[in-house]
């Protein structure tokens, strides 16, 4: 999978993108643990992980919490790992093609600390407020816990209007509605948050800063 997505799909993607912008220096990232041994594993991170997992995996009913959120941080330690391997080495081919190092690789340094639910985590989650979480309890997990992005109203108002009932849905097309409904309203999940956009800034930054330097000592 992570091949299927970060290897010829990015090789194309760049060799457009050189194209197109013939004088730009490209930079492409890697990605992050999603889950890590520093994610707070509580009954609302048990709940999403498994609702994550089923998606994806046969069998996941089977499994134990304990096993669902073990087999997910694996999951993400791997895709890190394999993405890296997999967009490195797409950056290599565009170059080799060009003649040129055009294209620069950049890792993102994302210590588990900073992953999903973690102590420091760089990545938008649940809001988790005294007021939220005793709305949760007393509703029997009925009420869900919105995300904590600064863009959750405007996305909320604009999931509802995407995904309004249409006149004469069938109760299979309202309940695959209400499920794309909610997937999009937490679509901030899990993306950087503020300080984990610094970080890739930062990294960008440090990645263009390096290509200067390397361009000042090789020019005459």
């Amino acid at each position: 999978m992570t091949e299927a997505k970060c290897g010829k799909p990015v090789e194309n993607l760049l060799r457009r993108i050189t194209i197109a912008f013939p004088a730009a220096q490209v930079i492409v990232t890697g990605y992050y643990p999603f889950f890590s041994d520093e994610t707070r594993n509580d009954f609302v991170v048990k709940a999403l992980a498994r609702r994550f997992f089923k998606t994806q995996a046969d069998g996941a009913s089977r499994m134990s919490n304990k096993e669902v959120f073990e087999r997910l941080k694996l999951n993400s330690k791997q895709w890190v790992e394999a993405s890296n391997i997999n967009l490195s080495e797409a950056v290599r081919r565009i170059n080799s093609e060009m003649g040129n190092e055009r294209v620069i690789f950049a890792k993102i340094e994302f210590p588990a600390a900073y992953s999903f639910a973690a102590p420091k985590t760089h990545l938008w989650g649940f809001n988790r407020s005294p007021f939220r979480l005793a709305l949760l309890f007393l509703s029997f997990g009925k009420v869900l816990l919105p995300t904590n992005d600064d863009m959750r109203k405007q996305r909320i108002a604009s999931c509802n209007e995407l995904y309004r009932e249409k006149p004469g849905e069938t109760v299979e097309q309202n309940k695959e509605r209400k499920a794309l409904r909610l997937f999009c309203r937490y679509a901030a999940l899990g993306h950087p948050n503020k300080k984990g956009a610094l970080l890739y800034a930062d990294a960008i930054t440090n990645a263009l800063k390096s290509t200067v330097l390397l361009r000042a000592a090789t020019t005459p």
